[in-house]
């Protein structure tokens, strides 16, 4: 004589049932979300457990005991496992389902989804007594018990989700059933995963695009330069590094006017802070006596800071 026990049965088996259509239906999102929310009601469930637990045992003291035995119970070690268990049943279902949708044919749906159920349930129905029942002596009966009513309500709940999906549902019916890239195999435990490898991605392409332009600007026969708002340097070319006399790595994150005391207040100066305040292009045309030479300065400001490009213009001076 084996026995079934209806509530186990029942909650278990409605639970995957409605994760598994609500993953089938509508994606990882909506199947996480509901997981998510299993798993926050089990743990308040326990809370208030416990919370009712202590007003009985106070009731109990002020009645001189006239309560023998608490109206709820809760064995904790029972609810926490069968919570832990519950999810790691999820995720099965999730992987042995896409795993069938990959191997088998659609023409034999009912069986994907029976299976799917059966398998999981049975590995729950395993689970459950060995790391719960294993030495108590209905230990046989129980898990023998459970395998019976857990495959009974897989293949109930198979036709019927079955029948739902093909009869009832019939509104964009392939989207349901076919495994795409925003259902993957791991996808309910990957999710984090893939958002930070495609941000990985994001970051890769755009050092790519970075070291593309440096090494454009570093072959121009200008030099450049760039600011922040705080007139301190983004970045020099390796022209604008030859300008100043000092190494493009050693001025990155110096302020110029700190380093170049001696250019406030010449024309230079005035027409970086003017295009600073005005925020408009300025153009410069200046002879630096301690190199001997004619520059013209184009600057451009935005609401980052300033970008310089300055030509040695020296030859076509002579020729005027």
């Amino acid at each position: 004589m084996y026995t079934i026990y209806p509530g186990s049965v029942i909650i278990f088996s409605t639970v995957l049932f409605a994760v598994l259509l609500i993953f089938i239906k509508e994606g990882v999102k909506s199947a996480r979300a509901l997981i998510i929310g299993v798993i926050i009601s089990n743990v308040l469930l326990s809370a208030l457990f416990g919370i009712t637990s202590l007003q009985e045992i106070v009731l109990r003291s002020s009645t001189n005991g006239y309560l023998e035995k608490p109206v709820f119970i809760l064995d904790y070690s029972y609810f926490m496992v069968g919570t832990i268990i519950l999810l790691i049943d999820f995720i099965l279902m999730v992987i042995l389902y896409q795993f069938l949708m990959s191997k088998i044919k659609s023409n034999y749906y009912f069986f994907i989804l029976f299976i799917a159920l059966a398998s999981v349930l049975i590995f729950d129905a395993f689970a459950f007594n060995i790391l719960l029942k294993y030495h108590a002596p209905d230990f046989e009966t129980s898990l023998i018990g459970h395998i019976i009513g857990k495959l009974v309500a897989a293949f109930i709940f198979s036709i019927i989700l079955y029948l739902y999906i093909k009869y009832i549902d019939t509104e964009d019916k392939t989207t349901g059933l076919l495994s795409d890239h925003n259902r993957g195999i791991y996808a309910i435990l990957r999710y984090r995963k893939k958002y930070k490898d495609l941000k990985l991605e994001k970051a890769q392409v755009e050092k790519k695009l970075v070291s593309q332009l440096e090494a454009t600007l570093n072959k121009i026969s200008d030099g450049f330069m760039s600011f922040d708002t705080h007139w301190c340097f983004t970045y020099i070319n390796i022209k604008a590094g030859e300008f100043l006399g000092k190494k493009p790595k050693n001025l990155l994150g110096k302020h110029i006017w700190t380093e170049f005391p001696k250019s406030v207040g010449l024309p230079f100066y005035e027409a970086y802070q003017k295009a600073d305040k005005t925020q408009t292009t300025q153009n410069l045309q200046e002879y630096h006596e301690g190199i001997d030479k004619w520059y013209e300065h184009r600057i451009y400001p935005s609401s980052n800071g300033l970008s310089i490009y300055f030509t040695d213009i020296t030859e076509q001076k002579k020729l005027n």
